[in-house]
């Protein structure tokens, strides 16, 4: 009794907080409200037994993606909304057959009957991902994660490799404590008068 009316709560959340990403005229209102409707997203998630996806949406997209995106929109300058209209126009179209093509396939899964098959409640979800991931598609893993690891190799060598250019200015902490001041100061006597 109580589960269903807290589906029909996250699930009219998640609308409401799509609504604010699309109607918010500020960008960092828009990214704050597609973050609400991640984490509502997630706790229907939880409502629904699929722990793990409620885990991935929360750390990847609620974590990383919108956190950049938040930071993206708030270092950019802020752009007319008339020229980004404008720039709109001709995709009109485009986003109204987009938005139908949508709602027939909402349409369509609405009509397709629900599976009859009773999942398995002895294995967690985690742990039966955990098992299929590790056993089956094991090699795949630790090909995606020497990939990752080759990524991240690179993108610090790059870092180094660009901080090595000549042109670059860089600080010499020697010199700089063992200059006199002397060295770098020089007194003139001024004349009464006379400016220099």
């Amino acid at each position: 009794m109580f589960q269903p009316v807290l589906a029909y709560g996250f699930s009219s959340l998640i609308l409401l907080g799509a609504l604010g990403v699309v109607l918010f005229r500020k960008p960092v209102y828009s990214v704050l409200s597609l973050i609400f409707a991640f984490l509502n997203a997630s706790a229907l998630y939880i409502l629904l037994g699929a722990e793990f996806v409620a885990l991935s949406t929360v750390i990847i997209y609620v974590g990383a993606v919108s956190v950049l995106l938040l930071f993206v929109v708030m270092t950019l300058t802020q752009t007319d909304e008339r020229f980004v209209l404008s720039k709109l126009k001709p995709y009109r179209y485009w986003i109204f057959g987009m938005g139908a093509i949508f709602v027939a396939e909402l349409i369509l899964l609405l009509q397709v009957p629900q599976s009859s098959r009773v999942s398995d409640h002895d294995v967690s979800n985690i742990k039966s991902i955990g098992r299929v991931l590790y056993t089956q598609y094991g090699l795949i893993f630790q090909c995606c994660a020497v990939v990752l690891l080759v990524a991240m190799v690179s993108a610090v060598i790059v870092t180094f490799q660009s901080r090595s250019v000549k042109h670059v200015k860089r600080q010499n902490s020697t010199d700089q404590i063992n200059r006199k001041p002397e060295d770098v100061l020089q007194m003139v006597k001024v004349k009464r008068g006379e400016g220099i």
